[in-house]
């Protein structure tokens, strides 16, 4: 089982290449996308997505999933 251990939100402009390259700078950091891209519009509009960083829970710290024996 995995935790979330840093979750950012990566911002780009109104062209998705800008979000592209963003995201991918990120994961090249050991982030994955999480969930999928959306439009936020402020003054402008811009492409959104969420990033989150994973860690592997060992059975000590309660890395079994619910339900599991």
């Amino acid at each position: 089982m995995r935790r979330i251990i840093q979750y950012k939100t990566v911002k780009g402009s109104k062209y998705i290449i800008n979000l592209d390259k963003e995201v991918n700078a990120l994961i090249a950091k050991g982030f994955q996308p999480f969930g999928s891209p959306y439009i936020f519009q402020d003054i402008e509009l811009f492409a959104c997505q969420a990033m989150v960083r994973y860690e592997e829970m060992t059975e000590a710290d309660g890395g079994r999933a619910r339900g599991e024996i």
